[in-house]
């Protein structure tokens, strides 16, 4: 007859038994609702979906900022030979005009990067964008026909043109957390067709409207793409990955939803974590298969 010391030990033999046999897979018993939980990152769900028509909006969004981007900076080759001929600029003055727009970039891309970090992709971009347009339009204003007026507010409006500019390479960053891996490379060296489009529209736009009208209308005209992104904006969503880092995964898997709208795609199923976050789960499930193996 068997006493309580012999069924403890043999309670214990079949616990060890039933472990191996879950371990080995070979486990009859219904798994757990913890175990059915799968996880995917932000780039899984990007991977899953693929590029569609999603990615073809956000292509074009990206790549009207950097035709405005490319037509404010082609101002710069034709305006000077305009302020000589209308208030007799000196070439130091002329180059002036041409310094205040990098000095605005250079200071523009210095803080538009921690300003997306912060408050996000799709807001640093718009207001870029926004101050593109703005100090754009500003400048073509005639405020005086007289230089001593006229030229200190066209530095002032050329400097925070410039500081907008200085935030379009975050468009790069945006574009990219929206792109499959094997995408990336000809879609982001795709955008340098916007710019370069952007450069000959600029020029071409300079020889009809400057000889015709003046200056004045060839600035004010250039802003015309900054314009068409604001119209761009209610169709693309925040980052994803940055609602994601901020903590908020409702909003990030909204957009994941949104994406596979637009593409026509299933979205993942599971619980949406960061990249880090899987790597850790991965490096913690090695770590107890090591340890079972020892």
């Amino acid at each position: 007859m068997k006493t309580d010391r012999d069924w403890s030990d043999e309670k214990e033999r079949l616990i060890e038994h039933e472990t191996c046999l879950s371990t080995e897979g070979n486990s009859t018993r219904r798994p757990s609702s913890k175990a059915q939980v799968t996880f995917y990152t932000v780039e899984d769900a990007i991977e899953s979906m693929g590029f569609g028509i999603f990615q073809v909006i956000v292509a074009t969004f990206c790549g009207l900022l950097w035709m405005a981007d490319a037509m404010e900076l082609m101002i710069l080759a034709v305006l000077s030979p305009a302020l000589e001929c209308e208030w007799g600029t000196s070439k130091e003055q002329e180059a002036l005009v041409t310094t205040v727009v990098f000095i605005g970039f250079l200071v523009g891309g210095l803080m538009w990067g921690s300003i997306c970090d912060v408050f996000g992709r799709k807001f640093g971009l718009f207001f870029s964008d926004f101050t593109i347009l703005v100090c754009g339009v500003l400048s073509a204003i005639p405020v005086s026909g007289s230089m001593e007026v006229g030229y200190p507010w066209l530095l002032v409006a050329r400097f925070g043109v410039g500081f907008g500019a200085g935030g379009v390479p975050q468009a790069v960053t945006y574009y990219t957390e929206f792109l499959p891996k094997k995408m990336r490379g000809v879609c982001i060296i795709s955008q340098a067709v916007f710019w370069c489009i952007g450069s000959i529209f600029g020029a071409l736009l300079a020889m009809a409207v400057i000889p015709s009208l003046s200056w004045h209308w060839y600035l004010g005209l250039a802003a015309i793409p900054a314009a068409l992104v604001l119209f761009l904006f209610p169709l693309v969503p925040e980052s994803a990955r940055y609602y994601l880092v901020k903590g908020k995964i409702e909003k990030a898997e909204k957009t994941i939803r949104r994406i596979a709208w637009y593409n026509r795609k299933v979205p993942p199923v599971g619980q949406l974590i960061t990249v880090e976050e899987k790597e850790l789960r991965l490096k913690g499930r090695e770590n107890n298969i090591y340890m079972f193996q020892g």
